[in-house]
């Protein structure tokens, strides 16, 4: 019996003996990469390979001290050798060197579980130098000037080499590590194919144009390409065969020196640009102006090497005989490969005041010359215009006014006023009436005052603008100028022109496009408006006819449109010719 009760417990006294002997075993930690040394422009897999169940998920933040983690994957198999099961988990980390030399991969905590710490040997390569193969994928960037003014345009250029196929691949835009600049993409990118060290390869270009802000040292942070390396089997991909490699590409530090502000400059507007030029363009011939008559002065500055934002505006001071109303200007910036070219148009309508030659001052800017590093002139010389006199205009003489007449009547009663001076007693009679006369012609006067300040203050409530004596030859010479961008069906100056109008009469802040124009005028012209603002911003323009909109106006300006009060919470009628 008792020999019986020792067999039955032999086999449980083993397993508690044995099962302290297991609480108690470590997992077994490997770690290992999947080659080394390793390159500092190129990824590698860091392997972690657990004999066993580990305490807790893995913590890798202290790998982040000198790489880049990619990517993870995790992996698990199972094994029967000589009858005894085995486990093996695998972490596999996809990681890129920051720096070059022996780095330390430090322990990394599985819970209460710890890898073993170790090192690996980062190499820095250089494409195409020395014995080494030449690479299959590496990156440049390229700035051209390597010194530049503050404001100064340059050109960056990144170029990546592949002479395999890439998935799933990311190429980072330039950015600055130190400096202060401006960076803008230009054009779209451009591919090719060359050969270098005998091996071909596939090239992506893109180019920006950078400009700096401020004077100093100016860094480029490096270019960063990412992507992903099919290893094949045979002639094809095998899709069961290993998983693609990871690669990433840096381009080289890029450095350069900014410069401040050139003291030979004397202008007020800093324009460092390799040509600058002025132009201008008229409506018609300035030597068959005439008085009253509109005509269009446009200037152009076309810069080289900068935006339109950066180019000033152009002031142009005409005197007194001539009126000028200008339009908003109109800012491009052309974009190719080899940098950007700034663009700004302005316009302005001209209407001569009177008959004569004049002479129109010169325009004169100055730039600063990048290729010859000098300061220039950008200048439209002085030009000698002649105002014909209206032809259309009437000279309006008035009639003589004749004397009044002089009757026996009134010298009669001349001759009774001095008789009845000279007669003391109806002196005395006379002067209570006098005074009551007077004072009733004082009330009466007060009391016209009083309705004549009414009047005007209610009629000023009506008007939404008041017009001088000099708004008012403005006004006819809008008119004028309206009438003829009618007649001559030019949509753009007849939008001019409406702008100036509306301006004059509700206030320069008031107006500032049609739409306004067309909140504060009756239907029919706000149709004539609705259809002037389809043909210069509609989707598909079409041919504007003057026509509809000056007869629109016309009629709104009719005495039967002003005379009438408007009702109460509608807009005011226009203003009549």
């Amino acid at each position: 019996m008792v020999m019986h009760m020792m067999s039955s417990w032999r086999p449980l006294f083993i397993w508690l003996v044995w099962l302290p002997a297991v609480s108690i075993a470590k997992t077994n930690i490997i770690v290992k990469a999947d080659r080394h040394p390793v390159l500092l422009e190129e990824s590698f897999d860091l392997i972690f390979e657990a004999d066993g169940a580990v305490d807790d998920e893995p913590d890798f933040t202290p790998l982040t001290q000198d790489f880049d983690i990619l990517s993870t994957h995790t992996g698990s198999s199972i094994s029967v050798i000589n009858a005894r099961i085995s486990t093996t988990k695998t972490w596999t980390l996809t990681l890129f060197a920051r720096r070059e030399g022996r780095l330390p991969i430090p322990a990394i905590a599985f819970g209460a579980d710890r890898s073993p710490a170790t090192a690996i040997t980062v190499q820095r390569t250089s494409p195409g130098q020395g014995n080494r193969p030449p690479e299959d994928i590496f990156l440049i960037l390229k700035v051209r000037p390597q010194e530049v003014y503050v404001q100064q345009q340059l050109i960056a250029k990144v170029k990546l080499y592949r002479a395999v196929n890439t998935a799933n691949a990311t190429l980072s835009e330039p950015e600055l590590t130190s400096g202060k600049a401006i960076i803008e993409p230009l054009d779209k990118d451009s591919e090719y194919e060359t050969i270098i060290n005998n091996q071909r390869y596939q090239v992506l270009e893109r180019s920006y144009a950078v400009y700096p802000q401020e004077s100093g040292t100016m860094q480029f942070k490096p270019i960063r390409f990412q992507g992903q390396i099919a290893r094949q089997s045979g002639f094809m991909f095998n899709p069961f065969g290993p998983r693609p490699r990871t690669v990433v590409r840096q381009s080289p530090v890029v450095e350069l020196t900014v410069k401040a502000i050139a003291d030979a400059f004397t202008g007020t507007h800093w324009l460092p640009a390799s040509r600058l030029t002025l132009s201008e363009q008229w409506s018609q011939d300035p030597l068959t102006m005439r008085v009253n008559a509109p005509i269009t002065r446009t200037l152009n500055i076309t810069a080289e090497g900068l935006t339109a934002s950066q180019l000033p505006v152009l002031t142009a001071h005409l005197g007194d005989a001539f009126k000028q109303y200008p339009d908003q200007p109109v800012l491009e910036t052309r974009k190719t490969l080899n940098g950007s070219t700034g663009i700004r148009q302005e316009k302005s309508a001209l209407i001569p005041t009177a008959a004569g030659d004049f002479t129109l001052p010169e325009v004169r800017l100055p730039w600063w010359n990048t290729q010859t590093d000098t300061l220039e002139y950008a200048v439209l010389p002085e030009r000698t215009v002649r105002v014909l006199a209206d032809a259309t205009a009437a000279r309006i003489t008035p009639p003589p006014v004749a004397p009044p007449a002089v009757t026996a009547d009134a010298l009669n009663l001349a001759e009774d006023s001095a008789d009845d001076d000279k007669d003391p007693a109806v002196k005395d009679v006379a002067r209570p009436a006098m005074l009551w006369n007077w004072l009733t012609i004082v009330l009466a006067a007060g009391w016209l005052l009083t309705l004549s300040v009414l009047a005007v203050f209610l009629f000023r409530q009506r008007r939404p603008h008041t017009l001088t004596r000099q708004d008012d030859e403005n006004h006819r010479m809008i008119l004028a100028w309206l009438k003829q961008a009618c007649h001559e069906h030019d949509a753009g100056q007849a939008k001019s022109a409406l702008l100036a109008w509306g301006r004059l009469n509700w206030g320069q802040q008031t107006i500032t496009s049609l739409g306004d124009i067309q909140q504060r005028c009756q239907p029919g012209l706000a149709a004539a408006l609705a259809d002037l603002s389809q043909s210069l911003y509609g989707r598909q323009p079409t041919a504007w006819r003057g026509e509809s909109l000056w007869s629109a106006f016309q009629q709104a300006q009719t005495p039967a449109n002003t005379t009438a009060a408007p009702p109460e919470g509608e807009l005011q009628p226009l203003n009549r010719l």
